[in-house]
């Protein structure tokens, strides 16, 4: 879910975040990622590997003039 609260300080809206990541993980801190412990049946901690593709790995080159002519007209 998502939250569309407006705030007028973005200090606002950096401690409603701070208050509902505690509730949520059972307790953490945000500012203490390093010492995250997971607490049974509240939020977790997922690691993301975000890998750069290539996309020319995995296309082949296209040429057009190899391709039948087309009977439509």
């Amino acid at each position: 879910m998502n939250q569309r609260t407006p705030f007028n300080k973005l200090d606002e809206a950096k401690e409603e975040f701070r208050k509902i990541f505690k509730q949520k993980t059972g307790g953490n801190i945000f500012e203490e990622l390093d010492t995250f412990s997971r607490v049974k049946k509240k939020y977790n901690l997922t690691r993301v590997n975000y890998i750069t593709v290539n996309l020319k790995d995995y296309l082949q080159p296209f040429d057009y003039e190899k391709c039948p002519k087309s009977r439509l007209r």
